[in-house]
């Protein structure tokens, strides 16, 4: 996934937004947890170029291992910021399983889970994913993600100045 795990984000904090006067008072740690959780585990991407010098697949780093994140959320620091971070997360990590593949039984197993193989038929890889099938669930989410971003504009604002 190379586009979709923002917009995912969104919706998955859309999804679960609190309501009421926990709404207000949480708002904006919550967005940042929910989109920061949502491109998170990609961070590792800066490792992989800059250290890695791309040797490993980025999708094989800590940052990417369910088993991983299973272990923060036991640490058991629970907030509704902690927890749409942690669920944002796991999001992101389901979002790559489609087409990049997780290690999702690591660490029993170092197989691939992978909904669908995207062929190599192009001289760039990026455009492997960009001209598969799979490039249009990204482009999906953004168009939901922006559809409901401007429902919340265009929706008025309550007596209590909230919308």
């Amino acid at each position: 996934m190379f586009i979709g795990h923002l917009p995912a984000g969104y919706l998955l904090a859309k999804l679960l937004e609190p309501q009421g006067p926990m709404r207000i008072k949480r708002s904006k740690l919550w967005w940042a947890a929910a989109l920061g959780g949502s491109v998170f585990p990609d961070l590792d991407v800066l490792y992989f170029y800059s250290v890695d010098n791309a040797r490993t697949l980025h999708h094989h780093y800590f940052t990417h291992l369910p088993a991983f994140w299973l272990c923060v959320s036991l640490l058991g620091v629970w907030s509704s910021t902690t927890r749409i971070f942690l669920v944002a997360v796991f999001s992101h990590l389901v979002l790559d399983t489609i087409a990049g593949g997780v290690l999702w039984l690591w660490p029993l197993s170092y197989s691939n889970v992978v909904f669908v193989d995207v062929p190599a038929t192009h001289s760039w890889w990026v455009w492997n994913f960009v001209f598969h099938w799979t490039f249009l669930l990204e482009l999906a989410l953004w168009v939901a993600a922006a559809y409901l971003w401007q429902a919340n504009v265009n929706r008025p604002l309550s007596p209590s100045g909230s919308r």
